[in-house]
């Protein structure tokens, strides 16, 4: 035999009829097998078309996917404690007057006391 790629030599061995035994119950079975796909496409195709087919269940549809939406930029952190926007001004601590805790400022530490010196006999 003469290909493309130069002349090959091919041996005959057997014919399929030549065959006797398991050999050619073998290649019986793969001959039905083959000729039974084909019959089985062949009779469901032409079942399904000749069915009239009504489908009843609805076709599920996906959920629209939320457009996500820009956030506002953080608050920035407060330096001095100042109620949120309609809240009450919380009391200032015990010891701090009114005009000190509306000002924010702190009053000036009290000289601190010397201790007292004892004298001692001598």
């Amino acid at each position: 035999m003469k290909t493309s790629y130069g002349y090959h030599i091919i041996k005959f061995v057997m014919n399929g009829k030549d065959s006797k035994g398991d050999d050619r119950k073998k290649i019986e079975d793969q001959v039905t097998q083959r000729m039974m796909g084909d019959k089985w496409r062949e009779f469901m195709l032409t079942a399904r078309n000749r069915a009239k087919i009504v489908n009843f269940v609805e076709p599920i549809k996906p959920e629209p996917k939320p457009v996500a939406q820009p956030r506002p930029p953080a608050p920035r952190p407060r330096t001095e404690q100042q109620p949120a926007p309609g809240q009450e001004t919380p009391p200032p601590p015990p010891g701090v007057s009114d005009a000190e805790a509306a000002t924010g400022a702190t009053p000036p530490a009290p000289p601190a006391e010397a201790p007292a010196q004892q004298s001692q006999p001598k």
